[in-house]
């Protein structure tokens, strides 16, 4: 089996997978770690990837940025965390991928 570990030139889309939650723009917009101009997640909530296209925005953390030193558990109960200190709400958190078509 080839495992392609380049740029692709010719792709069309770019898939963005992580646990977290898809959210509106609006709700991103109205949180004080949202930064307009940079369009990123400020201070630090930085490490939390933010993905969109036409209709939401994903935010979250890709299952490889786990640290060896915690469980599953404790992964995902840090990412919810995060989450709702950058929305200032509770969040439902799960495994949400996402594919942006150029």
């Amino acid at each position: 089996m080839k495992i392609r570990n380049g740029f692709v030139s010719n792709s069309s889309s770019s898939s963005f997978f992580v646990y977290g939650t898809e959210i509106t723009r609006e709700d991103l917009n109205n949180s004080p770690f949202w930064d307009e101009n940079l369009q990123e997640l400020s201070g630090e909530f930085r490490d939390l990837q933010v993905g969109a296209d036409d209709y939401s925005v994903v935010i979250g953390l890709p299952p490889s940025d786990g640290d060896d030193s915690e469980t599953f558990g404790q992964f995902k109960h840090r990412v919810k965390d995060r989450i709702e200190k950058v929305l200032g709400r509770p969040a439902e958190c799960d495994f949400v991928s996402l594919i942006v078509y150029d």
